[in-house]
């Protein structure tokens, strides 16, 4: 399946099953997915760990509000970005995950996920990751970057198929190094 950049924010996308629905982000879910950065914050501080505690709302805000959009005004067409996000949310309306991610012509990459404290470890962001691999062009490398630290992150996307391909030493303030992987 290919991306359909025609796809309107908000609308249900195949694949869901009642209790679930998958859809694309829309500004209204900037209180929700706040909410969950900011337990993901305050659980990093209480643990002192650097994971979560990096996203800062305005920079989350500014994505979110730019989706759709393209995110840079780049010379080179294979560099200008155009912003998504995907929301898993269940019956209720409440947000359990989300991914937020760019397109470029040659490759897509995850910027910011997260899954609700009450909503971990039950596959959700499994099942959202997928969805997304789904959307991705046949042969469209899609990269994303994680914190050493953060073990079950790591131990995801392996399971997913991702490969690490790379390290960033000493990236993360405290020195923490970002992990680099690809699918694709």
């Amino acid at each position: 399946m290919s991306c359909d950049a025609n796809t309107k924010f908000g609308t249900s996308l195949p694949g869901n099953d009642g209790n679930l629905n998958i859809r694309f982000a829309r500004e209204s879910d900037l209180e929700q997915v706040e909410r969950i950065m900011q337990t993901l914050r305050d659980e990093a501080r209480a643990a002192s760990a650097p994971i979560g505690a990096l996203w800062k709302t305005d920079q989350v805000a500014s994505f979110l509000y730019s989706m759709g959009a393209a995110a840079d005004a780049a010379p080179e067409p294979s560099s200008l970005a155009v912003r998504d996000g995907l929301i898993l949310e269940d019956a209720s309306g409440s947000i359990n995950a989300f991914i937020f991610y760019e397109r470029r012509l040659d490759a897509w990459e995850i910027n910011y996920l997260a899954t609700s404290h009450q909503a971990r470890r039950g596959g959700r962001m499994s099942r959202l990751i997928r969805y997304l691999l789904g959307l991705c062009p046949p042969g469209t490398p899609l990269w994303l970057e994680v914190h050493e630290a953060n073990g079950p992150a790591r131990q995801l996307y392996q399971n997913l198929g991702f490969a690490e391909v790379g390290r960033r030493p000493r990236y993360y303030p405290g020195g923490g190094s970002a992990i680099l992987y690809n699918y694709g």
